[in-house]
């Protein structure tokens, strides 16, 4: 009797968690979005052998997101991150305490778009695939040379610079009730390299031949009905040369999405 009820029990919960996971009707079906949040990010540098510009963090901003969600099969979606708006307020704030200029190690980058279009979609689940076109700007400091002299990030180690990138891009996303859970995930290549500015690349300790990084990243997205969010969102750097440079971005965001 006891294992009948726990069956019972278990099959209403399932029975009622199907009829309210949905999609279709949520606010953010068919929508276009101005996200407003306030970010609480860490910066990660496992292999540096310095306390100093070993970790970023934590460090808070406000911030802004954009883009447009819709559930049908075959239509377009867009996400566009710009983590510049979170990262500046935080260095405003660093200028007023006088710690700009300290050395550290950064991630960040002006417009991470996602792109994609959906190939499978139901009422409760959706599928979407894409591509990933972003631009990542990466400081790794050289605290000292071989000897241990220490260089307070007068220059920088491979692989530092501005990285222009894309990759394939994928989108999942699931209804509960009055919530949808939105999942973006991408991989990118660096294809690009430029100059940030003439002191940035002479800067730089050129090693002949490195090669160019990759970048994993993905992002997870709690909405509610009433436009209220939350979101973590993770970046790792994959340094592909012999240093070993890896640098990773964790991001938690709350906010609200103003639809339109």
């Amino acid at each position: 009797m006891n294992r009948l009820k726990t069956i019972s029990t278990l099959l209403f919960l399932v029975l009622t968690f199907g009829v309210k996971a949905q999609l279709s009707g949520h606010l953010s079906d068919d929508a276009t979005y101005v996200g407003y949040h306030f970010g609480f990010t860490t910066i990660n540098h496992p292999t540096s052998t310095f306390e100093v510009g070993e970790k970023h963090g934590a460090y808070f901003g406000l911030g802004m997101d954009v883009g447009h969600t819709d559930y049908t099969p075959g239509a377009l979606r867009y996400h566009l991150e710009m983590k510049w708006t979170l990262d500046i307020f935080n260095k405003g704030m660093e200028f007023f305490d006088e710690t700009a200029l300290d050395a550290r190690i950064d991630l960040t980058g002006f417009t991470w778009h996602k792109i994609g279009i959906n190939v499978f979609a139901s009422d409760n689940f959706c599928f979407g695939l894409g591509g990933s076109f972003a631009d990542y700007i990466v400081d790794v400091p050289l605290f000292a040379d071989e000897e241990g002299n220490f260089f307070e990030g007068i220059r920088w180690q491979e692989p530092s610079g501005w990285n222009w990138t894309a990759g394939p891009c994928i989108f999942l996303d699931y209804g509960i009730g009055d919530f949808v859970l939105n999942f973006i995930g991408s991989y990118d290549f660096t294809y690009y390299t430029p100059k940030i500015t003439d002191d940035y690349e002479a800067l730089t300790q050129k090693i002949d031949g490195y090669k160019n990084p990759s970048f994993v990243y993905f992002d997870f997205v709690i909405n509610h009905d009433s436009g209220v969010y939350l979101s973590y969102n993770s970046t790792q750097m994959q340094d592909n040369g012999t240093l070993g440079n890896d640098v990773s971005r964790s991001e938690v965001k709350l906010g609200w999405k103003w639809w339109l």
